[in-house]
């Protein structure tokens, strides 16, 4: 079906485009935890170097120091933006726009259960192009495009078991208990990070380890850049929404399993319901993860959730 072939391969092009900006995002944010780190530890060590009379030795670790801390801060003002997330976003919301009409087109929802309506198709497509113009589509090969595609006889049977059970088994479960960990373990931090600091603050101010003084600005750097690198990857709100999300799958694989195989109209409108839960979900994410540009871009959030071409996915893989 070309029409199908179409449509699978946008949402797998804009898939592959949000997989690469986001892989970029989180590089650079590792990149700018390791460097702001690096920058205090080599700062301290410098101090401590310039104390011993190793000169040359001081002044290069400082010099490395300040290029850590200087590339930290480049990195973290003028890549990692704002505009650059809202990218991703996009393309993300783009993906999952795509998959879900070729699911409603492949299995005859309205408004695509007439011939006719494969117009209606390519110009949702089309508007989401012009839309979302700015954002470099990535070239893909044609196995990739069509990697994924439903067969032909692809049914309501097949849509209920693939696209909510196993969704929600593999891949919202995993990711909920994935975040959570990520949670817990910056928290861990957190509490090592605090009683380090402690202790080695009770030294310095006993006087008996006053060179442990300089120490303290360090574990309070380090503690501060893995607080705001759990934060700013939002890994406390993606656990509880993908738990929520996983529960909600199941709940709808529960009801769609007592439709009958001969009831047609109800399989169609159960197909949209589930559609317009994932479409919520999708909504919801994006605010959460537009909060902070929310001010200066209201407008384009809500265009690209409300009523027009991009509305219509979920926050599926990645």
């Amino acid at each position: 079906n070309p029409t199908l072939e179409y449509i699978w391969s946008q949402y797998r092009a804009w898939d592959i485009t949000s997989s690469k900006l986001k892989r970029e995002l989180t590089l650079w944010r590792v990149a700018v935890f390791a460097l702001t780190a690096t920058g205090a530890f080599t700062a301290i060590l410098s101090q401590n170097a310039a104390l011993s009379d190793w000169e040359t030795i001081s002044k290069g670790l400082g010099w490395i120091s300040a290029a850590a801390i200087g590339i930290a801060g480049y990195a973290g003002s003028k890549i990692l933006t704002s505009e650059k997330e809202k990218k991703w976003i996009q393309a993300r919301s783009a993906a999952e726009t795509c998959k879900s009409q070729a699911y409603m087109y492949l299995l005859k929802v309205p408004p695509y259960n007439n011939k006719e309506d494969d117009a209606v198709l390519f110009n949702k497509v089309e508007s989401l192009t012009r839309m979302l113009s700015s954002i470099p589509l990535q070239s893909i090969t044609r196995e990739e495009e069509l990697s994924g595609i439903p067969s032909d006889n692809y049914n309501f049977s097949n849509y209920l078991n693939e696209r909510i059970r196993d969704q929600a088994k593999n891949y919202y479960r995993p990711k909920a208990e994935r975040y959570r960990l990520l949670v817990k373990r910056g928290n861990n931090w957190g509490i090592i990070m605090a009683i380090a600091g402690f202790l080695v603050g009770s030294l310095s101010a006993s006087g008996e380890a006053n060179h442990f003084s300089a120490w303290v600005a360090f574990i309070s750097t380090l503690s501060a850049s893995i607080t705001s690198f759990v934060s700013a990857n939002r890994y406390q709100y993606l656990g509880m929404s993908f738990q929520l999300m996983y529960n909600q799958l199941m709940i709808l694989w529960a009801k769609g399993s007592r439709i009958q195989a001969d009831d047609g109209e109800a399989q169609k409108t159960f197909i949209r319901n589930a559609e317009e839960i994932l479409l919520k979900e999708n909504e919801a994410w994006i605010a959460e993860l537009s909060k902070e540009e929310k001010p200066e871009n209201e407008n384009d959030n809500t265009s690209l959730t409300n009523g027009n071409p991009v509305a219509g996915g979920s926050v599926i893989e990645n």
